[in-house]
C-alpha cells in the first residue's frame, strides 16, 4: 500500500489543488519561519479544499492561544509541532496532535537523512518528512511509512516533488 500523502508549505490555491489531484489527503500550512503563510491566505486555501481533505497547521513554540486562534480561523483538524512543546501543552488541544522529535528525544529517527514524524498521543503511526525526490524514494523502500509529508519551501521546485511522488 502506498503511504498517505501530506503536502505542506502550500502558498496558494493552485498548489493545493495540484497536490489534491495527485493524491494528497492533507494540506499543511506552515505558521513559523521564513516559509510561513499569512493566516488569511491559509484560511482562503483551507476553505477552497474539497471534502475529506484534512487541513494541517505546523507550529513551532507558539503560545497556546495563538495556535487555537489559527486552528479556528483555518478549520485545522491536525496540529503538528516542531518546537519544545511538552506533553502538558500538547494535551490541551482537541485536534489530532503530532510532535516532531529532536536528536535527544526518543521519538526522533533518521534513516538515510530522512527526518520522521511520530504521533505522540495515540497510535504512533509514522509520517516521514521528505524535502526531495531522493528522500521520497528512500522512505518508500526502506521503512514503508504510514504517510509522507512533502515539505515545499520557497526555493524548491514544487512540481518536481509532486512528480517524484507520482512515480
Amino acid at each position: 500500500m502506498k503511504p498517505l500523502l501530506v503536502v505542506s508549505g502550500i502558498k496558494n490555491i493552485e498548489q493545493a489543488m495540484e497536490a489534491v489531484t495527485i493524491g494528497a489527503v492533507a494540506i499543511g500550512f506552515v505558521f513559523h519561519g521564513e516559509d510561513s503563510i499569512h493566516p488569511e491566505q491559509a484560511r482562503e486555501i483551507a476553505l477552497s479544499l474539497p471534502p475529506f481533505i484534512s487541513r494541517v497547521g505546523i507550529f513551532k513554540d507558539e503560545p497556546w492561544y495563538s495556535v487555537m486562534e489559527l486552528a479556528t480561523l483555518c478549520s485545522l483538524e491536525v496540529l503538528m509541532f516542531e518546537g519544545t512543546e511538552d506533553e502538558v501543552y500538547l494535551g490541551r488541544f482537541s485536534q489530532h496532535v503530532l510532535k516532531y522529535g529532536s536528536e535527544q528525544a526518543d521519538n526522533f529517527y533518521t534513516v538515510m537523512g530522512i527526518s520522521q514524524w511520530r504521533q505522540e498521543m495515540d497510535s504512533g503511526r509514522l509520517i516521514v518528512r521528505c524535502h526531495d525526490v531522493n528522500s521520497i524514494n528512500k522512505a518508500q523502500k526502506v521503512i514503508t511509512p504510514f504517510g509522507i509529508e512533502l515539505r515545499t519551501s520557497s526555493g524548491e521546485d514544487y512540481r518536481k516533488l509532486l512528480v517524484g511522488w507520482q512515480r
